[in-house]
């Protein structure tokens, strides 16, 4: 499982387009360089503070819906 998740990061790290992982607790989990160049370091931010500068999730945030 280990080995296979590393693969997944690899091959997300790579991607010339920018992509985040996030959990039900809007925790950035994952972000890879294209990203972390854009924004800067993530340093625990939720991802509504770090993309959007907000102080509670979105209102169009879909991320409720697809963790249930």
């Amino acid at each position: 499982m280990r080995k296979e998740r590393g693969k997944l990061f690899s091959i997300l790290a790579t991607m010339n387009d920018g992509v985040y992982i996030v959990n039900s607790r809007y925790e950035i989990e994952f972000i890879n360089p294209v990203l972390e160049q854009e924004f800067g370091p993530v340093a625990g931010q939720k991802c509504y503070h770090y993309f959007h500068d907000n102080n509670a999730p979105c209102h169009w945030c879909q991320n409720a819906k697809v963790a249930a």
